[in-house]
Order: structure tokens, then C-alpha cells, then sequence
């Protein structure tokens, strides 16, 4: 190897001296390895909207993957869904008068947010304030139909999303034989049979669940961890717990506080019966009938 660089200038030996010694550092630039060496260094346990500026929030699939190093993998359960179900208000009343007929139900609270309640009438209808994630009850007259839907054809897929080969485009006009429904949207209520769907956790609430499995695994199940991660996890969602000793075991009742709004609720309260079943095995949970 000596014998052709007897014939190359000095300078051009310490060109290949100084690329063959800066070579990873280059490297990591073009590559971007240089940014997930800083993050690394640099990340903390928050997720992007919790974390202030300046500060390197945790990446969502990291959060996932350090739960199943940790032995915790993400729950799925499957709940009643809330987008083909009839929902029926509370009494709501504004100023002595009842109001419970203008609500919007909250997709991500799931709860109902009361509009235009200070007066009788308004210029334009209620659902003119309606969108996907704040759902009117009631189809307005004069709506247009976006298209129509079979008897027995299921409108909904696992997740949710509409089936759209399942619908009729609104120029085919109404199947001639059979029962039909009218859809209108995403933002209405459909008016169907309950239907069950997957309910996979969400990143922020998979976090929580991971905090609360290892507050346990070094602390323990105990009654104050109990209440630890009920605080956590149902942040007053779940509350009025009531535990009762028998012979062997305990019996735990609880109660949920339908007033209480918090994101993903009922994701929350999956996670926390999933820390329940999994790390306490000698309580009985029991919720109270409404």
C-alpha cells in the first residue's frame, strides 16, 4: 500500500488522514444520528404537550416500547361505542329554565357540553355548532343526507371509521325494498343497535398505566397504592371507595362520577382495571349500581 502514495503531495495524505478520522462525525450529521444520540441525552419522561419549551418530551413509540421492556403491554378491551348509540341528557337548566335539549355531546370527554342557553330562540340552528368531535342528538329540518344505509349493513368498522362501500351515495337514492337509515354525518349521533369496538389505550394514558404498574412493582399493592393509582388513573372519575374485609379477601366497592370530565375517561378506567386484575388478585372490585 506504501507504493502509490509514494507519488501523492502531503497535503492530499492529510486529506485522507483527516476524512478516514472525521468520518463518524460526518456521518452523523448526513444520517441523523447525531440528533437521536442529543435526544437520548437530552429526553424526559413527558409527553409533547406536557413538556415546556426548551425540553425534549419522550416519543410516543418509545413510551410503548420501554412498557414492554418493563413487561407491560398495551390493553385493548372491547366497550359499548358511543358513536351508533342513543345518549340521553341529564336535567340542565340555565337561569330556571330547562336547557337539556341543547347539548352537544363531547366525543374526546364524553360528556355534554350546553350551548345557547341564555335565550329561547337564536337566528340559526343549534347543530350549526355541531362538528365530529361535538355531536348533535337531533337532525335539524332541512339537513342533507349524505347517503343511506341498509338494514343490517354494519355502517362502523373495529376503530370506528365509516365503512364508506357500505353506503349509498345520495343520487342512487333510497334502497327501493327493505328498512333503511338516513345518514347525515359525522356530525349527528347515529341512531342504530349498540355495536362493540376496540378500544386500544392512548398513548398519554398508556403512560399513566406504566407509572402506575411500577409505583406497584417497588412499593407493593397495598391499600395506599390503591388509592395512589385510583388518583392517578381516575383523577375523581373513580371514587367513593369502600373496602370490606371477608375471610381470605377484600371487597372493594366503588362508584363513577358521570359530572366528572376528564380526557379519555373511559380509557382511564380501563387502565385502571387492568392494574386491578393484574396486581391485586385478592380484592374483589365491585362498582355500585347507578
Amino acid at each position: 500500500m506504501r507504493l502509490p502514495f509514494r507519488f501523492f503531495r502531503g497535503e492530499l495524505n492529510g486529506f485522507f488522514v483527516y476524512t478516514f478520522c472525521t468520518f463518524l462525525n460526518v456521518y452523523a450529521k448526513i444520517t441523523g444520528l447525531l440528533d437521536e444520540m442529543v435526544y437520548h441525552m437530552m429526553f424526559q419522561w413527558k409527553l409533547p404537550y406536557e413538556a415546556p419549551a426548551g425540553v425534549y418530551p419522550i416519543r410516543n413509540e418509545d413510551v410503548y416500547n420501554l412498557g414492554k421492556i418493563g413487561g407491560l403491554f398495551q390493553p385493548r378491551t372491547f366497550l359499548q361505542s358511543n358513536l351508533g348509540s342513543i345518549w340521553f341528557t341529564e336535567s340542565f337548566m340555565s337561569n330556571g329554565v330547562e336547557r337539556s335539549e341543547r347539548g352537544l355531546l363531547d366525543m374526546e370527554y364524553e360528556s355534554f357540553l350546553f350551548v345557547r342557553t341564555g335565550a329561547d330562540e337564536y337566528p340559526t340552528d343549534i347543530n350549526t355548532q355541531a362538528s365530529e368531535m361535538q355531536r348533535s342528538t337531533l337532525v335539524e329540518h332541512g339537513a342533507v343526507p349524505l347517503g343511506y344505509v341498509r338494514e343490517g349493513v354494519q355502517l362502523f368498522d373495529e376503530k370506528g371509521e365509516v365503512i364508506r362501500d357500505n353506503l349509498i351515495p345520495l343520487s342512487d337514492g333510497p334502497p327501493a325494498e327493505g328498512a333503511y337509515v338516513t345518514y347525515y354525518g359525522l356530525k349527528y349521533l347515529i341512531h342504530e343497535e349498540f355495536f362493540d369496538r376496540e378500544l386500544p389505550l392512548t398513548v398519554d394514558v398508556f403512560k399513566l398505566l406504566f407509572e402506575a404498574m411500577q409505583r406497584i412493582r417497588r412499593n407493593g399493592a397495598s391499600i395506599i397504592s390503591l388509592l395512589e393509582i385510583t388518583s392517578l388513573l381516575g383523577e375523581g372519575y373513580i371514587y367513593d371507595l369502600e373496602i370490606q374485609q371477608e375471610e381470605y379477601w377484600y371487597n372493594c366497592y366503588y362508584s363513577l362520577n358521570a359530572d366528572v370530565v376528564i380526557v379519555n375517561r373511559e380509557r382511564r378506567y380501563v387502565a385502571w382495571l387492568n392494574v386491578l386484575a393484574a396486581k391485586f388478585k385478592h380484592f374483589n372490585f365491585i362498582i355500585r349500581s347507578a
